[in-house]
């Protein structure tokens, strides 16, 4: 049904109604406000994607870089101490004993090790962050995209909602208009009606 007219008793038109445009209007907002939280669910799904990705990518190179230090220090550990023989002269002699020693050089590379791994722990942390960091500010940007999308929606919405308050309210100002006062309303007039007029036909 495209439009619905309403009389009164003396068969004066009193309503005019659009159902076909009014559903039209709902089912085109409802479908664009539906289509913007897909497209909201679908960013995050994969921004979450993205991020475990990225994370995935971190975890392996410093596994590799961790790897290669802790092998390396398997390797110097056996070489930390040695057995030295010393001599001591004593009452009866010479006597010789054997005393563990450990190698200056080779605790110097367990330090440098050490310190590697200090600033790996370090660099996984800024990129942890750093990939965090991101994340933020695509999530900020999609709200501020969504906003802007809604309050488009929104405009839009009354912007519609206005053409049908004039297309149904018009037949019926012109009716009265003319009963009554025998002529048709000029612009000014039409305008300052139409806007007291809301989207359930009524007079505010």
């Amino acid at each position: 049904l495209l439009m619905d007219y309403s009389y009164d008793e003396s068969g004066n038109l009193i309503l005019v109604r659009l159902p076909y445009a009014r559903d039209s209007i709902e089912r085109e907002i409802t479908s664009a406000r539906q289509r913007i939280a897909l497209e909201k669910a679908k960013y995050l799904r994969t921004l979450a994607e993205q991020k475990g990705l990225a994370t995935s990518q971190i975890q392996a190179q410093v596994k590799v870089i961790r790897d290669q230090l802790n092998a390396e220090r398997a390797r110097l550990q056996p070489m930390l101490y040695q057995q030295v023989t010393r001599a001591s002269q004593g009452c009866w002699g010479v006597q010789y004993y054997t005393e563990t020693v450990e190698v200056p050089e080779v605790r110097n590379a367990l330090n440098r090790l050490d310190e590697e791994e200090r600033k790996l722990n370090i660099e996984e942390s800024k990129a942890y962050t750093g990939l965090d960091n991101e994340i933020k500010l695509a999530e900020e940007k999609l709200s501020k995209d969504e906003a802007y999308a809604l309050t488009e929606v929104a405009r839009q919405e009354e912007a519609l909602h206005s053409q049908v308050i004039e297309e149904e309210s018009t037949p019926v100002l012109l009716e009265y208009y003319r009963a009554i006062l025998g002529r048709d309303p000029d612009d000014k007039e039409a305008k300052d009606w139409l806007g007291k007029i809301d989207y359930n036909s009524k007079l505010n």
